[in-house]
């Protein structure tokens, strides 16, 4: 686990398995934070707060046309189960290269997949997920994305595998227990752009395996 004061640098040849995440979070251009008596950040502008929840029907209805689920609540069982329940069908090129798109949602209660399969690409952009996520020993098949959200409660992915890159840009993660990247498994690059980790405990990413390091940008 990462404490601050340490000083680690990551390696830069592909396929390199990192036991800490302070290098990375230095050379990506991710923030830590360890004070004590923390406090959840403002949440991003989003025009779900007083939207109805969407059923997972109409969720599962609108990735099969290829559109962005935005401006909703969305309870965290419906998101987990179109997430895993969500196939590529006979129209595969096309639902593959759009994914499962959410936007400005809210995400209420728990999400939760455990050492499940996620058939297409995923991005979360603006969102906010007032529940804790689990996402152990759970297989993304493709790329995963995570822009401008907030994490207000405890966030797990120990042993998670990403197909092809992980993005994480411009996400604030607060909890009170560890944020657990432990034995994931990146396909592809690992992105982090001005992502914010607030955790008494610190974060976990002990063999952390990435497949493709990105020069820094600032």
């Amino acid at each position: 686990m990462y404490t601050r004061g340490e000083s680690i640098s990551a390696p830069s040849r592909q396929g390199a398995n990192f036991s800490r995440f302070a290098g990375l979070l230095c050379l990506l251009g991710a923030t830590f934070s360890q004070e004590p008596g923390y406090s959840q950040t403002s949440a991003p502008n989003t025009s779900a707060e007083n939207k109805p929840y969407r059923e997972l029907s109409a969720l599962a209805d609108a990735v099969r046309k290829g559109e962005v689920i935005s401006d909703c609540r969305i309870s965290g069982a419906d998101l987990a189960n179109l997430l895993i329940g969500t196939e590529a069908g006979t129209d595969s090129a096309h639902r593959l290269s759009s994914g499962i798109r959410v936007q400005n949602a809210i995400i209420e209660q728990p999400v939760t997949i455990i050492d499940g399969n996620v058939p297409l690409s995923v991005t979360f952009t603006g969102c906010v997920f007032n529940g804790d996520l689990n996402f152990d020993d759970a297989k993304f098949l493709h790329r995963l994305e995570i822009v401008r959200c907030h994490f207000n409660g405890e966030v797990t992915a120990r042993r998670m595998s990403v197909g092809s890159d992980f993005v994480i840009r411009g996400a604030t993660f607060t909890s009170q227990n560890p944020i657990a990247f432990s034995n994931a498994q990146i396909n592809g690059s690992l992105i982090l752009r001005n992502a914010r980790f607030q955790s008494e405990k610190g974060v976990e990413c002990e063999q952390m395996s990435v497949a493709k390091m990105l020069p820094c940008r600032t």
